[in-house]
Order: structure tokens, then C-alpha cells, then sequence
């Protein structure tokens, strides 16, 4: 009965924690100032070629590297948010919902709602048994 509601702060804490990871990572902050440097860099070079200040055989090679390095960057950037992907956040919306498409009470056992809810049981020991659900989550229970 309470597992929408502790769902769904799991949820909002899920977000909220992987919003601010990717907002103040160190390695995505440092790659964000290179990236606007790097076009800094690039647009005063451009500012200088159209003062007449750089030869155009040097600035054609110098923003190719400046190119190749902000390529770089982002592509580096990329790979940090690809790796920041999280399935904790997707699983238990899927949980959710199915919880919200369940009855509130159950006077027997459903072994379709069991599976659709729980990926393993361990037995830990005589005693106790922990559930592995679905959306990565560990409820441990004393028998």
C-alpha cells in the first residue's frame, strides 16, 4: 500500500541525484571550460584573420586544430553522460506503473504481480531472505 508512495520518492531522489552528478562533476565542469575556450580561442583567431593579423596558411591549420580539439572535448563529454546513464530510474518508473495498474489488496497469491515486481529472492541464511526487485532495489526480510 506504501509502495507507490516510497516509489515515488525513490524516483525524485533517483533524478534529483543524477541531475546534480552530471551538473558538478568535476570531469564535466572542467571539459565545459575547455569547450569555451577552445571557442574563444577560435573566435579570436577568426577576429585576427579578418584584421589582417594572421597568414591564412596558419589560420587555416590552427582552426583545424582548434576544431579537432573541440571534437575531442565534446566527445569526451559525451562518453562522461553516456556512462552517467543510470537504469534505476527507468526500472522503477516501470515499477510504478505497475503498481498503480495492481489492486490495493490482494487476498492470495499472484505469482504474475510476483514477477513483474521481483527479479531474485537469496536466501542470506535461516533467517533471512533478501528481495532483488526489478528496479535494482534490496528488501531484506526476516522469516
Amino acid at each position: 500500500m506504501h509502495g507507490e508512495t516510497i516509489l515515488g520518492q525513490l524516483l525524485s531522489d533517483l533524478k534529483s541525484v543524477k541531475d546534480k552528478k552530471m551538473l558538478w562533476s568535476e570531469d564535466v565542469i572542467a571539459l565545459n571550460k575547455k569547450i569555451s575556450e577552445l571557442s574563444d580561442q577560435n573566435r579570436m583567431l577568426a577576429e585576427m584573420k579578418k584584421l589582417g593579423l594572421v597568414d591564412s596558411d596558419i589560420f587555416i591549420a590552427k582552426t583545424n586544430d582548434l576544431a579537432r580539439q573541440l571534437a575531442e572535448a565534446k566527445q569526451k563529454k559525451a562518453r562522461i553522460a553516456g556512462e552517467a546513464k543510470d537504469e534505476a530510474i527507468p526500472k522503477t518508473r516501470e515499477l510504478l506503473e505497475c503498481l498503480e495498474d495492481m489492486p490495493e489488496f490482494l487476498l492470495t497469491f499472484d505469482p504474475e504481480i510476483f514477477e513483474a515486481l521481483v527479479e531474485r529472492i537469496t536466501v542470506e541464511s535461516n533467517t533471512r531472505l533478501k528481495f532483488n526487485l526489478k528496479n535494482g532495489m534490496e528488501i531484506r526480510e526476516i522469516i
